[in-house]
């Protein structure tokens, strides 16, 4: 099996403004995860640290990269997620992600 075909894992952490984790939790729940649960992501997981509460991470799951491809590209043309954008840049100062695949073990 080509890696292209190989399920994916996207794991997101994000820095948010200090004072807006509820809110960054209530944008995810409203706004993200419908989102990508409409398109075919799945959503495994949403989390925030334990150690900071400016830290908000989540991951997806993805058949292959070029279903991840096609979601990303439906999710950021979506009316709501474009509506959502200025109050994403109010809520998120910075973030990261990498993919992941998964080990036998």
């Amino acid at each position: 099996m080509k890696e292209s075909d190989q399920v994916l894992f996207e794991l997101r952490f994000y820095e948010i403004s200090a004072g807006q984790g509820d809110r960054m939790i209530k944008r995810f729940k409203t706004v993200s995860a419908p989102l990508f649960e409409r398109y075919g992501g799945e959503v495994v997981g949403a989390w925030t640290s334990a150690e900071s509460d400016r830290i908000f991470a989540f991951m997806l799951r993805f058949d292959d990269s070029s279903s991840r491809d096609e979601i990303w590209e439906k999710y950021h043309n979506d009316p709501l997620f474009i509506e959502a954008r200025a109050e994403q840049k109010q809520i998120i100062e910075s973030g990261t992600s990498t993919l992941l695949r998964a080990v036998e073990l």
